[in-house]
């Protein structure tokens, strides 16, 4: 099978990458149209003018990439194959809800919303990486759920190889990703406050973001010696981060959104085979089950949030049994090969 990815990212983006590597390990021929240029206008002409040109030789099927809203009606203008697009998000949701960036009732909002139904109308099956948000879609958009199908998100196992720990007393609780209020790393602060006193269990908090000037002066403001805040790295640096430490967190907010999603850290984790406790959702429960191959807390729970962590600190053979369990789910669904299978399966229907 030949396909075309026209991707509104580049080709490195987490999803991106995951997807062509998936792709190739199934077999799969790939035309990657997609330009880096920091000009958007710049990148999406040279982007379509290789489109164009590549769905002028035979291909099977074209995989719209995110952020290909805007692209996918373009794109099914231009072939009589079937076309994917990797929906993965609302963008009126983001703008409106999560970013807000717009008011909703607004001519923006309805500009966004309108966008959304358009990118699905214009394809032939739209991607979402949970049944949570193609639930959002369906129930609170009121789109036809017969076009809607599920790709989980998955990693790059070439980046992300489990390794051994260097030998350490300590026992690291480690977060990485973007500080947002949803992330809720004052609910991680809060925690490490609680467990100031064991000297056994060390935070390293990986990223930077919009709560991290706040989150930076809590903890100095409680004083605390038990925290790292490591600031940003370099995506390649984070497997390595990983592999050395113990416990890896999830997120700890609450919402619509958090409700819906496995974050892409826990698949992060789950690669490495690293027990993750994050905030109890609809979402983790889709893919993981609760005790037996993540800990699930209370959203903004610091203290039932401490408890675990320490619980965990305190049981060895409970973490690798819990981190070797969600490993072993990542290996059965979110493989880069079986996020393959599960496009090619889409295709063949």
């Amino acid at each position: 099978m030949r396909a075309i990815l026209w991707l509104g990212r580049e080709p490195t983006y987490i999803r991106n990458d995951v997807v062509i590597k998936g792709l190739k390990e199934c077999g799969i021929e790939l035309v990657i149209c997609a330009d880096t240029s920091p000009n958007i206008i710049v990148r999406f002409v040279k982007s379509f003018l290789a489109y164009i040109r590549a769905v002028q030789q035979p291909h099977d099927f074209v995989w719209v990439g995110f952020f290909g809203h805007p692209l996918v009606w373009l794109a099914k203008r231009f072939t009589r194959k079937k076309v994917l697009l990797d929906m993965w998000l609302s963008a009126y949701e983001t703008m409106v809800h999560a970013r807000k960036s717009i008011k909703d009732k607004t001519l923006g909002a309805t500009f966004f919303k309108w966008l959304d139904a358009h990118a699905v109308r214009s394809c032939d099956a739209a991607i979402f990486p949970s049944q949570g948000e193609m639930n959002y879609f369906i129930h609170k958009l009121h789109h036809p759920k017969e076009k809607m199908r599920l790709v989980l998100i998955g990693v790059n196992t070439d980046q992300f190889i489990p390794t051994p720990k260097k030998p350490s007393k300590k026992v690291v609780v480690e977060f990485h990703g973007t500080f947002l209020t949803v992330s809720s790393v004052e609910t991680i602060v809060r925690a490490a406050k609680e467990l100031e006193k064991n000297n056994q269990i060390e935070f390293w908090l990986i990223g930077t973001g919009q709560t991290f000037d706040a989150d930076v002066s809590l903890a100095k403001e409680l004083g605390l010696k038990n925290v790292q805040f490591l600031g940003r790295k370099p995506y390649r640096e984070i497997p390595g981060l990983l592999n050395q430490s113990d416990i890896s967190l999830g997120i700890f907010g609450s919402g619509e959104k958090a409700n819906r999603i496995l974050p892409t850290k826990m698949y992060e984790a789950m690669a490495l085979a690293k027990p993750s406790i994050t905030a109890r959702s609809d979402g983790v429960l889709e893919l993981l089950k609760e005790e037996k191959s993540v800990l699930l807390v209370a959203p903004y729970d610091a203290k039932d949030l401490a408890a675990k962590i320490e619980f965990l600190a305190k049981n060895p053979a409970k973490r690798k049994k819990i981190g070797e369990a969600a490993h072993d789910v990542f290996l059965e669904k979110a493989t880069p090969k079986k996020i393959g299978e599960q496009i090619i399966k889409i295709v063949k229907e």
